[in-house]
């Protein structure tokens, strides 16, 4: 059974931001000084060659223009990212995660797109919620081209082997606990357990969070949550991990 993690720039001097995912849509002002870009994202081989095709498309409609394309696993991404940009060598498009882009906008390594809205970068396709997801202080830093929700997956094969129903919408956490420990003791195979360790992962948190009524942050940009609510989340894979509910720390480490 796995409870996985979900997954939510720009151009110093000249180029666009992205949230998510690249936006495709360069307006031609930008590339009157250079004809060339650097296009800089994260991911499997899979998306690799997917955005390499699209670079092809784009080169195709855009004669003149090269897009040469760099890509990096999510752990190298972000330490090469940051070290390009304090040596103002960042590239042109890059791809841009919710967690960093307000910090890189509010320092000024992010171009603002509002410019550039219906000259070039049609949203008009987009929904508000989608175009929000973008904006930092009011301004468009970047343009998400998709979207994700959280959600519980679980092998079906493997509950009915061991004679165990699944978790559904009416399981809460307390329930979610009892049933992983209830799996992995059923189960009896070494290195066999209910759940993966989410204690670290930012996104179960939030989704706990809100099940309490809390966010992560305010509007304000504030923690959203007191030092309880983070001691009884800690407390809770304290528990899973003593329990044997969730996976031990040496296999949580190789995910």
């Amino acid at each position: 059974m796995k409870q996985p993690h979900l997954n939510r720039r720009s151009v110093l001097q000249a180029g666009i931001g992205l949230s998510g995912l690249m936006a495709l849509g360069i307006p031609s002002p930008l590339l009157a000084a250079d004809r060339r870009l650097r296009m800089y994202w994260w991911g499997t081989k899979e998306r690799a060659e997917r955005t390499l095709q699209v670079n092809k498309l784009y080169q195709q409609t855009f004669t003149g223009v090269t897009v040469d394309g760099e890509t990096l696993a999510w752990g190298d991404y972000w330490p090469r990212l940051a070290t390009q940009t304090a040596g103002r060598n960042a590239p042109d498009v890059i791809q841009m995660d919710y967690r960093y882009i307000f910090d890189y906008a509010r320092r000024g390594a992010l171009l603002p797109l509002d410019q550039f809205i219906d000259k070039g970068l049609n949203l008009k396709d987009f929904p508000p919620s989608v175009v929000d997801s973008g904006k930092v202080d009011g301004k468009i830093y970047g343009v998400s081209l998709g979207g994700n929700t959280s959600s519980t997956i679980y092998d079906t094969e493997a509950f009915a082997a061991v004679g165990i129903a699944p978790p559904n919408f009416d399981t809460d956490w307390k329930g979610f606990a009892k049933l992983a420990v209830e799996f992995t003791k059923a189960a009896k195979r070494p290195g066999y357990f209910g759940c993966q360790d989410g204690g670290g992962l930012e996104s179960i948190f939030e989704g706990w969070l809100r099940t309490r009524g809390q966010e992560l942050y305010t509007q304000e940009g504030k923690l959203g949550f007191g030092e309880k609510d983070i001691e009884e989340w800690f407390a809770y894979w304290a528990d899973m991990r003593s329990s044997g509910g969730c996976v031990t720390p040496d296999l949580q480490a190789l995910d």
